[in-house]
């Protein structure tokens, strides 16, 4: 905004999230072992070759892990073909899972039964996604685009990677995988961070007092 418009007023209120993500929290003793899910799988940007090059990687480590795309347009879209083949080519088809579209009480489900939650955006502004899965405290990784780093304290509410870094994907959820203690931790962390900045009293007050500084502020000038 300021590269536009130096003298522009900003003003920041944090988004409403549907209210079915605050009703459950994640648990690694209940999730299946290896799963990571994807929840917007609707075009190029989001950089699904990326995390299917990881997914290469990590089935030598993991020959049951298995790859969740949510948010994909049907059986017959042409992106989801294209994803089906890349799979293939991958040598992954088997280890991935077309969910088709989701209501939140179902993509709330997708997430709880997840390993791990990963944005592998090569552009983003403020994914609803990742503020989603860290609601319901599914670990987290995603690259460090847009609005992202404003959402993730590195190593304590989830991980971020650079843009299209298939191997340091590949390392962040074998973390993950891995360790149970830091999975919890982050999960723990993750959600409480979630829960607070997407409250819906403090964001309806936020929203509010906003209003009011633009409506002083336009006063001023008359």
């Amino acid at each position: 905004i300021k590269a536009l418009n130096l003298t522009a007023h900003y003003y920041h209120v944090e988004e409403l999230l549907r209210p079915e993500f605050r009703e459950f929290q994640w648990n690694v003793n209940n999730c299946q072992r290896h799963s990571i899910i994807f929840t917007n799988a609707r075009g190029p940007r989001k950089g699904i070759d990326s995390l299917f090059h990881a997914v290469v990687l990590l089935k030598r480590r993991f020959p049951d892990i298995l790859v969740k795309l949510a948010g994909e347009d049907g059986k017959k879209s042409e992106y989801r073909r294209h994803l089906a083949r890349l799979a293939e080519r991958k040598g992954i088809s088997k280890n991935v899972e077309f969910l088709g579209s989701l209501n939140a009480r179902k993509m709330t489900r997708a997430l709880m039964s997840s390993h791990v939650f990963v944005l592998s955006s090569l552009i983003e502004n403020s994914p609803n996604s990742l503020c989603e899965a860290q609601t319901v405290g599914v670990p987290c990784v995603a690259t460090y685009t847009g609005g992202v780093p404003s959402l993730i304290t590195e190593g304590e509410t989830g991980f971020m990677v650079p843009v299209g870094d298939a191997s340091m994907i590949a390392d962040r959820i074998t973390r993950i995988f891995e360790d149970d203690k830091l999975a919890d931790k982050v999960s723990k962390q993750g959600c409480n961070t979630a829960l607070a900045r997407h409250d819906p009293d403090i964001v309806l007050e936020s929203l509010i007092s906003v209003y009011r500084k633009v409506l002083d502020l336009n006063h001023d000038r008359r």
